[in-house]
């Protein structure tokens, strides 16, 4: 099923707002790139897009801790939040909406 509407559905079913975030791994300075598992030959400048992987146990080690970490973060930002959310179109309009939001 698409993510988009599987999102969709549920939040429907919630009846009220919500808001969505996700947890993403570090970025290389963390997580080790796996030499052996390059698609491209030769030295160039690891990425996910030419097929780069991280250390497999290194990428268990973080996704095991992965739900430890979110409950963390949850317990830390409990409260009233504020962010305000800005977009440009192709002509360069500009708009910008601000929430408040809680969390807890």
């Amino acid at each position: 099923m698409d993510v988009y509407v599987c999102f969709g559905e549920n939040l429907k079913a919630h009846g009220t707002e919500a808001v969505l975030f996700s947890v993403t791994a570090p970025g290389s300075d963390h997580l080790p790139w796996d030499e052996s598992a390059c698609a491209v030959a030769g030295d160039h400048k690891h990425s996910g897009l030419l097929g780069c992987q991280v250390e497999a146990g290194q990428a268990l080690v973080w996704n095991e801790s992965a739900q430890h970490r979110c409950k963390w973060s949850l317990r830390h930002a409990r409260g009233q939040h504020m962010a305000t959310f800005e977009s440009y179109d192709w002509m360069g309009n500009h708009a910008d909406k601000t929430v408040t939001f809680t969390v807890g």
